[in-house]
């Protein structure tokens, strides 16, 4: 804790408003710092401001508000700003004075990190606040931290030997009483924590060894089932395997049979398609022919013409040779070169009409052939006149014919479905051949679940024999009844194990001891309380004569400290002024030997009533145990009527020590 600053108005003779900043300079600057003046100046009223801010009391009185105000005044307060960590605060306590009489104070602690934020304002609330923040309430803050006039002055005069009792007299005695208390209530909630382990402890069964075999033995059978139902589990785990499986191959065949029919409308659908190709091809064949025979009828009217042109120029020929004879005839040759010239022409001629004729020969050959062709044409023309008279109806067909590349693109798309449907046709097989094998696989598995209800109806013969007639709510309350029986006769058998255990020795089980019988003289408690008195008394003349040895040593031990010894100077030792004895020393005798044989006689007292006080509770333990075991005792008898009135087999002859009744009606209840 940090005091960071202190603001207050009309405290004392400190009249007006004031503040008081400890980290600003030079306060801040210096370790350690002097508050002086004169008397009354106020200097012990900045530290009732201190103890004011933070608890609203003061050294000086009790109720300081009556007090610490300014005369003719009529408001006051004092404001304490302190930091612990990071965290500031800030303690406010204030007192108004209306008409000359002092109102009741008023106090608040807030938090200051940026915002002010008030978390009591009430006085009491206030300094159990402050108590719990800071670990120090006013008594404690005001001996550790702000210590009255004279006693710390006191304290730095003192001999070593004697500043601790007055470091002890500053500080109080009460931090030891609050230091036993706090452990003896630690103790207390240590000891009532050991206690209640200590019923857990004995409210814990332990099992007998009787309980333990049984014990044993039914956990070998719960292992049994165990391992039988994990067997059972997994045959349920295989047969749920076969049936996702067969429902997996079932569903299989089903998207099978739809791919199938998918398939087979796909190779319906290329079988349509191709027969329309078909149509096309032979259509395209007769247009070809049709085409050639145009073409050949083009051929032959050329031809035609090329004759009657061939033919016109013969004519002209001999028309031209038969004049070119009438010229010759007429007209002498003067010379051999001029009758030459005629006959090279005629030669000529010659051999042009000789190769006309060959041409016309040729020309009629070829004209015969085409008029062969062109029977056989108008043969053809008719047969496709015919055939498409006959189909009328698809005239659409030749209307809209398609090009050669679009045909030859659907070729290619119908040698691509037929390789599909090579393709397709052999997914099939595979797929017949795959669903074949997973129709083996169902009628095995319907073999197998056949065989499965048989081994369920063979079960169910078992169960209506085993249930005699009866519903399964009432076999299964029958065999919990008898569950029950079996349980609690199992109860009653150990619980008479352990009675018989407890009775002969065992003492309430086998880890207590044999209770040992222990006799007490008479008068015992009597004397005992007599040596109790006895022995305070001499502790107290004990505690009388160590204090005064104790005088005797410190007198003898400072006889050569009195020299320093002044009148009117306060004594090192005990603080007073006066000193009786500087000049005469008081008579000392020596009390060591009445010490050592008072604290011998003590010790005797001591060991005889710590003695006393052992077998006291020695017989009192003893008397504790034997009602312990007579209230087990009481309670397993209890346990056992309880037990026997719920089989509705109370007797005489059944009680919890008699083990034949007992094993007599496990045998019947066997038998039954």
């Amino acid at each position: 804790m940090k005091i960071d600053s202190i603001r207050f108005k009309n405290i004392n003779s400190l009249k007006g408003q004031w503040q008081v900043d400890f980290n600003e300079s030079p306060l801040s600057d210096a370790g350690v710092f002097a508050i002086t003046g004169p008397n009354g100046s106020g200097k012990s009223s900045i530290l009732d401001v201190i103890t004011l801010g933070l608890y609203g009391e003061t050294i000086k009185f009790d109720q300081p508000s009556n007090f610490v105000v300014t005369r003719q005044e009529d408001e006051s307060f004092c404001e304490v700003s302190f930091s612990l960590g990071e965290e500031q605060f800030q303690s406010r306590w204030s007192v108004k004075c209306i008409e000359g009489q002092v109102r009741t104070p008023e106090m608040q602690v807030s938090r200051m990190n940026g915002t002010q934020e008030i978390i009591e304002s009430q006085p009491a609330k206030v300094r159990a606040f402050i108590a719990d923040l800071t670990g120090m309430d006013f008594r404690r803050f005001t001996r550790c931290i702000v210590l009255a006039q004279g006693e710390f002055s006191a304290f730095l005069k003192a001999l070593d030997n004697e500043r601790m009792d007055i470091l002890e007299k500053i500080l109080g005695s009460e931090i030891y009483t609050d230091y036993k208390q706090r452990i003896g209530s630690d103790a207390k909630q240590q000891q009532d924590s050991l206690d209640q382990f200590r019923v857990q402890l004995n409210e814990i069964k332990l099992l007998t060894p009787v309980e333990l075999e049984a014990s044993r033995f039914d956990l070998a059978d719960f292992k049994a089932q165990v391992v039988d139902f994990i067997n059972e589990k997994k045959v349920f785990e295989q047969q749920l395997e076969q049936l996702v499986d067969v429902e997996r191959i079932e569903e299989f065949i089903q998207q099978t049979d739809k791919a199938i029919a998918n398939k087979q409308v796909e190779i319906d659908q290329l079988n349509r398609t191709l027969l329309t190709v078909e149509e096309f091809a032979e259509i395209d064949e007769v247009m070809t022919q049709l085409t050639a025979s145009d073409q050949m009828e083009q051929q032959i009217s050329q031809s035609q013409k090329e004759l009657a042109a061939e033919e016109v120029e013969v004519t002209a020929l001999k028309n031209e040779l038969e004049q070119r004879g009438a010229v010759d005839r007429l007209e002498m040759a003067p010379n051999a070169q001029t009758l030459s010239r005629p006959i090279e022409d005629i030669e000529k001629l010659k051999s042009q009409l000789g190769q006309i004729r060959l041409d016309k020969g040729s020309e009629e050959t070829l004209l015969q052939t085409l008029s062969d062709q062109m029977g056989e044409k108008k043969a053809i023309l008719e047969t496709v006149d015919t055939w498409l008279k006959n189909r009328s109806m698809d005239k659409t067909l030749i209307d809209n014919m398609p090009d050669v590349l679009a045909l030859k693109k659907s070729r290619v798309e119908i040698d691509g479905l037929r390789e599909k449907k090579k393709t397709a046709e052999k997914d099939i097989k595979q797929n017949l051949a795959a669903n074949k094998k997973r129709q083996n696989e169902i009628k095995r598995l319907t073999r197998s679940s056949e065989q499965l209800a048989a081994t369920i109806t063979k079960s169910e013969h078992k169960r209506d024999h085993f249930m005699d007639g009866k519903s399964l709510k009432e076999v299964i309350g029958l065999e919990e009844d008898q569950a029950n029986r079996d349980q609690v006769i199992k109860s009653l058998e150990a619980l008479s194990l352990k009675f018989k255990v407890f009775n002969l020795g065992g003492a309430g089980g086998w880890f207590r001891s044999a209770p040992v019988k222990i006799e007490i003289p008479p008068g015992l408690a009597n004397d005992y309380e007599q040596f109790l008195i006895e022995l305070e008394q001499e502790q107290k003349i004990l505690n009388a004569l160590q204090k005064t040895a104790s005088w005797e040593l410190q007198l003898r031990k400072h006889y050569q400290d009195r020299a320093a010894l002044l009148d009117g100077e306060p004594c090192g030792l005990c603080g007073a002024v006066d000193h009786p004895f500087v000049h005469s020393f008081p008579e000392i005798g020596d009390s060591r030997q009445l010490v050592a044989d008072q604290k011998s006689k003590v010790d005797y007292l001591r060991d005889r009533t710590d003695h006393m006080k052992s077998q006291l509770k020695e017989y009192q333990d003893f008397q504790e145990q034997c009602r312990e075991e007579e209230r087990e005792r009481a309670v397993m008898r209890s346990e056992w009527s309880h037990l026997c009135t719920r089989l509705n087999i109370v007797s005489s002859e059944l009680t919890i020590d008699n083990l034949k009744a007992l094993k007599k009606l496990k045998d019947q209840e066997k038998k039954s």
